[in-house]
């Protein structure tokens, strides 16, 4: 684990209480958290470098975030 950028092992940390697919995960920018509301605004995906919409429009959505997830992108914040 050690070997493992810390942007690698947030992302990954970030999609267990998010639900996130690999490429929503990618694509997210910091615009995306609100913070005061808890929520992160998932409204695209990169694939191969590709930003486009997510896969469905489903995909489109709003994600709240719990404790863990706040303190995830907090951590990444600081990097």
């Amino acid at each position: 684990c050690n070997d493992v950028c810390p942007q690698v092992k947030n992302a990954t940390a970030l999609d267990i209480p998010t639900g996130l697919r690999i490429s929503e995960l990618i694509a997210l920018c910091w615009d995306d958290v609100d913070w005061k509301n808890k929520k992160l605004y998932v409204r695209r995906a990169c694939v191969l470098d590709v930003y486009k919409c997510p896969k469905t429009t489903d995909s489109v959505r709003d994600v709240d975030l719990n404790p863990l997830a706040i303190s995830i992108l907090k951590s990444q914040l600081k990097l």
